[in-house]
């Protein structure tokens, strides 16, 4: 019997790690359990023929708002083409409206609900002994031989231990530490739902001298090796969990639904961390919701994290900013640069919103805490607000984004509501006026509170703020403009409307091309500094890129005496010995192939010289306006200009831009030193 599993993914890179966890869990019984994977950016057709020509005898679809509508019209062409193939669904967005899932789609067979480790299990050995009465396995949903509805009792969760290493099944444990075991009470299994306040409280401390013992790839094997075609690392986003549930009660959040939150013991996870770190995967995202809910389990896995760095792997955790404690910032600012990074979800700065959904969360605490982890420069920070929620109105969401944005996060992710069947805020929409798209992926239209009119404003800002915030490419030049009028939020919504009134929104742009839109908004939005804006341009351009093609408006990069200055510094660099260079990772070139391969540019206005000064000092760009700089203009005697060449071998690890060094410094180049270049991030 071939059971297929299809996954219709997001993106490429993205995975489900759902039916990896299905796949494992009946890897012991009598049947070819296989997956499909698939991206809503597919044709349907293509999708439907590949379903068709594995042959699959029961077919069963992972459903979630990003797949919904792809997933039904493939039910009821698939019902059209093979007949007699059960097809089943799961997952988050038919768990909650089972039975109507299934009236409204009659091709159907039924739904597994909740967590579906057991009811698949049970689902797949019913089907081997060829029963047809499945009344007996817990958490289905199925339509009865008659064509009616039925529903069976819930499946009991599997304990978090219990559930395979869907990466490695075959995984060994044997010789890790069990951190359990040095844990005063024992490591808890679940933690009960509470109040940010009442967090679950350590379980004691640490004390592990064993470490997980180290295998070789041909003593662990992985998925990635056996050549199933189902799964690789490469170019891929490993998903990985070490908790389910959240011991928080958010009402837009499906994780609030369960009462309790479960751990996976660390004597599991740290071998598990291992195995990525042996491979060297490049990026593992954890999936529990409120990662550092529990300290002890936390603290546990980053302290692992910082002592077991490969210098590749980066791992992704989701967080609460406000529930940092002083031990576990001290060690995320002892981390590697690049090694971790955080998504904070802020949501909103109004109270009355917060209160409105149920989430406890002290502003001030977060503030601090984002602002430290900022400072360290070590870290890449990711908040997010959610529009549409209630009692935010356009005035109330202004001033998150701009609470937000003066946080300095990398990246400042603008999301609109999503009403998630089985959430209390679905429950409460008529109270608070909330009106969603009937279609996945169920997003607000309005409320009590804010206008269909408001959301199309902040779709807009949302849009810019990922093409010139989020996508690193403007960090200078976007910092002080959106500094210029006060206002960050006024600054994407002008810039939103610019684009609108000259027919630009939704067109593809070359990074030129957006520069030379963003001189135009400039004639308007700070005429005065239009020079200096034409700098930070330029030096955001070449931060990213050795563009060979230069803006028809600049001037020439160098004069012809800088330029000899520059050709002299890389004779200088080529003669020099390995361990004297300012140029690492250049020792195989020539001069000529090194000033080719870098590039350098004079400039002149104060500003601008004082950022790079300060830059190269601290060791990276900030991303908002020191007022230190604000007042540069009036200073005596007026700043000289700089001449830096830009390193693209040397990247900031948490931003991608280009090592600066600065090369008309007094020791004309000679030395190396932190006044020199930026190799550290402020």
């Amino acid at each position: 019997m071939r059971v297929l599993l299809a996954a219709v993914n997001a993106k490429y890179i993205h995975a489900n790690l759902a039916v990896l966890y299905l796949r494992e869990v009946t890897g012991d019984l009598p049947a070819e359990t296989i997956i499909g994977e698939y991206t809503i950016n597919m044709r349907k057709e293509e999708i439907l023929e590949d379903i068709y020509r594995k042959h699959p005898d029961i077919i069963c679809f992972s459903c979630y708002i990003w797949n919904r509508d792809m997933i039904a019209g493939l039910i009821r062409d698939l019902r059209r083409i093979l007949p007699e193939v059960p097809i089943w669904a799961g997952g988050p967005d038919v768990t909650y409206e089972a039975e109507s899932f299934l009236e409204q789609f009659t091709e159907c067979t039924g739904v597994m609900v909740g967590e579906g480790e057991r009811s698949f299990r049970g689902l797949i050995g019913a089907c081997l002994r060829g029963e047809k009465d499945l009344s007996g396995i817990p958490g289905l949903v199925f339509r009865d031989e008659d064509g009616s509805i039925r529903r069976n009792a819930p499946a009991v969760p599997m304990a978090m231990d219990d559930l395979p290493f869907v990466y490695c099944p075959e995984l060994d444990y044997g010789g890790a530490c069990s951190a359990a075991d040095h844990l005063s009470g024992g490591e808890p299994q679940r933690t009960e739902k509470t109040q940010r306040k009442e967090q679950p409280q350590s379980m004691g401390k640490l004390q592990c001298t064993e470490q997980p013992q180290r295998m070789t790839e041909s003593e662990a094997p992985c998925r990635a090796q056996q050549g199933d075609g189902d799964w690789a690392f490469e170019n891929r986003i490993i998903y990985y969990e070490t908790s389910r549930g959240c011991p928080f009660s958010c009402s837009y959040c499906l994780s609030s639904v369960s009462d309790r939150t479960r751990f996976r013991s660390l004597s599991k996870v740290l071998p598990e961390l291992q195995f990525f770190l042996d491979r060297k995967v490049p990026q593992v995202k954890f999936v529990d919701r409120t990662f550092n809910c529990n300290h002890a389990h936390a603290m546990a896995i980053w302290k692992y994290i910082a002592e077991h760095d490969n210098g590749i792997t980066n791992f992704h955790f989701e967080i609460g900013a406000d529930l940092l404690r002083e031990d576990e910032m001290d060690v995320l600012a002892g981390l590697r640069p690049g090694a971790v990074q955080l998504e904070i979800g802020v949501q909103s700065v109004n109270p009355d919103t917060i209160r409105a959904i149920d989430r406890v969360m002290d502003l001030g605490i977060l503030r601090r805490n984002v602002e430290r982890i900022h400072r360290a420069g070590n870290i890449h920070c990711h908040l997010d607000l959610i529009a549409g929620l209630p009692y935010e109105n356009l005035a109330s969401f202004r001033h998150s984004f701009d609470e937000i944005f003066r946080m300095k996060p990398d990246q400042l992710q603008l999301g609109f509501l999503k009403l998630l069947k089985g959430s209390a805020l679905c429950r409460d929409a008529d109270k608070y006026g909330i009106v969603c798209s009937p279609e996945a992926p169920y997003e607000v239209l309005r409320t009590d509170w804010i206008s269909y009119e408001d959301l199309l404003e902040l779709r807009g800002v949302e849009e810019m703020t990922e093409v010139y915030y989020n996508s690193f490419q403007f960090s200078t030049s976007v910092t002080l403009l959106a500094d210029a009028k006060g206002s960050p939020y006024d600054f994407f919504r002008a810039l939103s409307e610019f684009y609108r009134e000259n027919h630009l929104t939704g067109r593809a742009f070359s990074r030129i091309q957006r520069i030379d839109i963003l001189r135009e908004f400039v004639k308007n939005w700070d005429p005065d500094k239009k020079e200096r804006y034409d700098e930070l341009f330029l030096l955001d351009l070449y931060l990213r890129e050795n563009s060979r093609r230069r803006p028809e408006w600049a001037g020439e990069a160098l004069s012809a005496e800088e330029k000899d200055g520059v050709r002299a510094f890389f004779r200088r660099e080529a003669s020099l010995p390995e361990a004297e260079r300012r140029l690492r990772g250049y020792e195989a070139y020539d001069s000529r192939q090194m000033e080719h391969m870098t590039h350098a540019e004079t400039f002149t206005d104060p500003y601008v010289v004082r950022l790079l000064n300060e830059a190269v000092k601290n060791g990276g760009f900030s991303r908002n306006v020191d007022e230190n700089l604000k007042n540069v203009d009036k200073e005596e005697p007026p700043v000289d200009k700089i001449t830096v060449l830009f390193d693209y071998r040397r990247r900031d690890p948490l931003n991608g831009n280009a090592d600066v060094i600065r090369i008309d410094s007094p020791n004309d180049g000679r030395t190396a030193g932190a006044e020199s270049r930026t190799d550290r991030r402020m």
